[in-house]
């Protein structure tokens, strides 16, 4: 898998920007790891199942361990391995804090001092053994964070579930394969977190907020790149909607529901892709627009990228 070239180049020291690529597995393996060597008990339990079996650890935004409750901040994430112990990972993946009950511990780590400790102690086929042995789901938004008194399970609201076309989950397995895809094309991708700041392509587009505002009008063109004038194509509507269910399957709107970013080393060079449902069917656009008062989508052409998405948004 590619996580193995990721792990290869990595100096003795991480730079800033080295911590920003680092795949949700790689940096789970290594914070499970470290966790292990520092505090044992569970962890131990947990390094176990990645070293020689398999892990399944799960994100959410908030978790109660016992009678402490933990909610994922300051746009960090929370991941939970047991009902004893978790890791939030900030932002900018520069910090990983231990988390647990409040017989346990809540402590802080540097990641760029728990790399060079895993580093010495580990090879290329370690990190390939991690890969296949862990996987991340999103987990459910009321487990163990509510009294059981209060979780609703009426008809209606299992309705409306069922009805949706997107969950946590296949955007959770989404993001895992980009993280693959971007190394696998030497790109680093970026993915709006819903509630978040904008993504900032250096074309100077903010998403989602140029969907939400219908900043510039959205011309789709029918090629693999912008090679016909815009005033000449199909102008389309979209909308920021991850929360979209087969009751938007008659709209014309292209419903989108994740958005991932690269930035190179200039304006020329951006890829945007938004990942859409059109008439209930999922839909990949990219967007390297550069200059105008219009943004320019096509269909992507990575078929790799194409069939990924749908086999993702066919399955949950």
């Amino acid at each position: 898998m590619g996580i193995i070239s990721t792990w290869s180049k990595f100096s003795g020291k991480l730079t800033n920007a080295e911590i920003k690529k680092i795949p949700r597995k790689q940096l789970a393996a290594w914070a499970i790891l470290y966790a292990d060597k520092k505090y044992g008990k569970k962890w131990g339990e947990a390094a176990d199942d990645l070293r020689s079996g398999h892990l399944t650890i799960k994100s959410y935004s908030k978790y109660r361990f016992g009678d402490y409750e933990i909610s994922a901040t300051d746009g960090s994430t929370l991941y939970v391995i047991n009902d004893q112990v978790g890791y939030l990972v900030s932002k900018d993946n520069k910090e990983i804090t231990y988390v647990g009950n409040k017989s346990s511990y809540s402590n802080r780590s540097v990641l760029s001092q728990i790399y060079p400790e895993i580093k010495s102690e580990n090879t290329d086929k370690n990190v390939n053994i991690w890969n296949d042995n862990l996987s991340i789901v999103a987990g459910k938004s009321d487990e163990n964070v509510n009294d059981q008194s209060s979780k609703t399970s009426t008809k209606s609201k299992k309705t409306t579930s069922e009805n949706k076309l997107w969950s946590s989950n296949q955007n959770d397995e989404l993001i895992s394969y980009m993280d693959e895809f971007g190394e696998k094309m030497h790109q680093s991708y970026e993915h709006y977190i819903d509630g978040k700041d904008d993504l900032v392509t250096l074309a100077g587009e903010h998403f989602p907020s140029n969907i939400n505002e219908n900043t510039y009008p959205f011309k789709l063109s029918s090629g693999d790149h912008d090679s016909r004038d815009p005033k000449d194509m199909d102008s389309i509507k979209l909308k920021w909607n991850p929360q979209v269910t087969s009751k938007d399957n008659d709209s014309d709107t292209y419903n989108v529901v994740a958005i991932f970013n690269h930035n190179g080393k200039s304006a020329e060079e951006h890829i945007t892709y938004l990942f859409c449902f059109y008439h209930g069917e999922p839909v990949a656009l990219v967007d390297q627009t550069t200059n105008g008062g219009y943004v320019v989508v096509h269909p992507t052409a990575n078929q790799d990228l194409t069939s990924h998405f749908e086999e993702i948004a066919n399955n949950d």
